[in-house]
């Protein structure tokens, strides 16, 4: 049933998506949970994030922003590169479900912030074939592995 719903209506598939990450991000809102990264390595998100982190509220909306448009991201490659033959919100509802699988992920994190910088590397890289300007695209892709490294390093490994 629920699948069906991601495959016949877009529109729909859109407001489950948020409706589900709503679900799934009121556990942390009501509950404690415990921060999963060790921030010792991190070193750009210890410098622009650490001293804010403690606001409950703040750190789980730049989450949800952020996890949502990491979703829509790798949904529209998805769709542009038409590996499933038609227009479905499905690898959307598998990112929802495994960047969210453990409950720290859900906290604004070091991990968070490096897949909003590798996500659009791996979609650049990914329509990069036969396009005009290949060193820029490779420098463009450099670019964005090195930021998301400095926020998280292990994102490299």
């Amino acid at each position: 049933m629920i699948i069906n719903l991601f495959k016949t209506n877009q529109i729909s598939g859109i407001v489950f998506l948020v409706i589900l990450l709503i679900l799934i991000f009121l556990n942390p809102a009501f509950h404690s949970v415990p921060l999963r990264y060790n921030t010792e390595d991190t070193i750009l998100y210890n410098r622009l994030f650490e001293s804010w982190a403690h606001i409950k509220w703040l750190n789980l909306s730049l989450s949800f922003v952020l996890i949502f448009t990491q979703a829509m991201i790798y949904n529209y490659l998805v769709i542009q590169l038409n590996l499933l033959g038609r227009t479905t919100y499905l690898p959307a509802f598998f990112y929802l479900l495994t960047a969210c699988m453990l409950p720290g992920n859900l906290l604004f994190n070091s991990g968070i912030v490096a897949a909003s910088f590798i996500v659009p590397a791996v979609y650049i890289l990914m329509t990069a074939p036969g396009g005009k300007r290949p060193l820029r695209t490779v420098f463009n892709i450099s670019i964005l592995f090195s930021l998301g490294s400095l926020f998280y390093l292990q994102a490299l490994f």
